[in-house]
């Protein structure tokens, strides 16, 4: 009987060690597995493109109103167009100031304009033009008045030209002992023929 307790011992301790196995190795085999010794982590998506930027007023606020540059003094080619009617307007209200000064009749500016477009045409010349301006205004508003007409000129190279023009003018009268009136048909500078009617290139006041 000693015998038969002895051996169901030694069975039911192999039985119990047979358990501790299998439950070991099923541990074993239901434990998650660490991928991370075993592939690397994914690299981060990479960043979202920068969006456009388009600069408002709103981004900043101390230029508001500032956006308008500042212009320089233009030439007279370059000058807004609202500017040279202000200034023609004004240098033919001085023309007729000019003529009542003088006692003259104001229908003389319309031969100033036919001068004019005679010279736009190319049908007088820079000195002839001069010399009919001298005709009509006399001297002293020539020397006052005529550098305003040329800057008027809607052209460049008759801008030019006659602005030499009234250089040499200018000279010879700061050379003459003294100025002396010049009438209508007088002899000199005031001695060009009289312009044949044509379309004026100046505004009618």
């Amino acid at each position: 009987s000693i015998l038969n307790a002895a051996a169901a011992a030694a069975t039911a301790a192999a039985s119990q060690a047979e358990a501790a196995v299998k439950r070991v190795n099923d541990a074993i085999r239901t434990r998650p597995r660490n991928t991370d010794s075993q592939s690397p982590s994914p690299s981060p998506p990479p960043p979202p493109p920068p969006r456009e930027f388009r600069a408002s007023n709103g981004d900043f606020p101390s230029l508001v109103g500032a956006a308008q540059p500042v212009a320089l003094a233009p030439s007279p080619v370059d000058t807004p167009r609202e500017e040279l009617l202000r200034r023609n307007k004004a240098l033919m209200a001085r023309l007729v100031e000019e003529l009542r000064a003088e006692g003259r009749s104001t229908e003389l500016l319309a031969d100033f304009k036919r001068a004019s477009a005679c010279l736009q045409r190319g049908e007088l010349g820079p000195a002839a033009y001069l010399a009919s301006f001298v005709r009509i205004f006399g001297d002293e508003a020539t020397l006052r008045l005529f550098g305003e007409v040329v800057e008027l000129m809607p052209h460049a190279e008759t801008r030019a030209e006659l602005f030499q023009t009234f250089g040499i003018f200018k000279a010879s009268k700061r050379q003459a002992p003294a100025p002396r009136p010049i009438g209508r048909g007088g002899g000199g500078w005031a001695g060009a023929a009289r312009p044949q009617p044509g379309p004026s290139w100046m505004l009618r006041g």
